[in-house]
């Protein structure tokens, strides 16, 4: 593994790495977050996005140093990292004391774009409800251990991934920190998909569809309307 940072060893057999560049994160992960591309789409596609970024940086700070024409391809983290407040952790389970062979377990991100902080994402690289309760909040516990190292615990103001990671992740976080969790879920959202065995045309008619065409000035009042309407039944930090 190439990861940035050793946070964390235990005697578990549990590894926590902190990445400060996305870069890092995918030289690490890239392989396993490809197979499990369905359910990691939010972590692979922010560090696809973050790493773009990173090349593009490192290569405009090399062509204005030096002159030199490289490639897009972004060297170790402290030539290209991120931002001093993003980062990625990834827990890795093993039973080699000399950490050689490793199996990825979960990634988390906590990143700021041009919106303001984003909610820390979680991703398990299991099957819903295939670890034990005991291993989960094992690499949970480890995991928040190298996550308050890094960052104050209110930064943490909001949890995005599956239900059963998610639920583990607050009821570790708020025994460690004493903050309450809110008791209703702010957001909540199926994950859904379909084939080209499975796609079906509609049954209903185009009027009760609806259409879908390009925005224009006079829809000003009816998205402010309902942008007023989300802001209303959102949390305030």
């Amino acid at each position: 593994m190439t990861g940035i940072d050793l946070l964390r060893w235990s005697q578990e057999g549990i590894l926590v790495k902190l990445h400060t560049s996305a870069t890092d994160l995918l030289l690490d992960t890239y392989s396993v977050l490809c197979q499990r591309e369905l359910s990691a789409t939010i972590i692979l596609s922010h560090a696809l996005e973050f790493s773009q970024a990173e090349s593009e940086r490192l290569h405009a700070y090399r062509r204005e140093r030096n002159g030199a024409q490289i490639g897009l391809s972004c060297g170790r983290a402290s030539e290209c990292r991120t931002a001093d407040r993003n980062f990625w952790l990834t827990v890795w389970t093993t039973s080699d004391p000399k950490q050689e062979s490793s199996e990825l377990q979960l990634v988390l991100s906590c990143l700021t774009g041009h919106l303001g902080d984003y909610p820390v994402f979680l991703w398990s690289s299991d099957v819903p409800d295939s670890t034990g309760e005991d291993k989960l909040h094992s690499r949970l516990r480890a995991l928040q251990v190298a996550l308050l190292d890094i960052i104050h615990p209110e930064r943490v103001f909001s949890v995005f991934g599956r239900s059963d990671l998610v639920k583990g992740f607050q009821r570790a976080w708020v025994a460690r920190t004493g903050f309450i969790e809110e008791p209703e879920s702010f957001y909540e959202a199926l994950l859904t998909f379909c084939t080209k065995d499975t796609f079906r045309s509609s049954t209903q008619s185009e009027s009760t569809r609806g259409t879908i065409r390009k925005a224009e000035s006079t829809d000003l009042p009816s998205v402010s309307t309902l942008c007023k309407e989300f802001a209303d039944t959102s949390v305030s930090l």
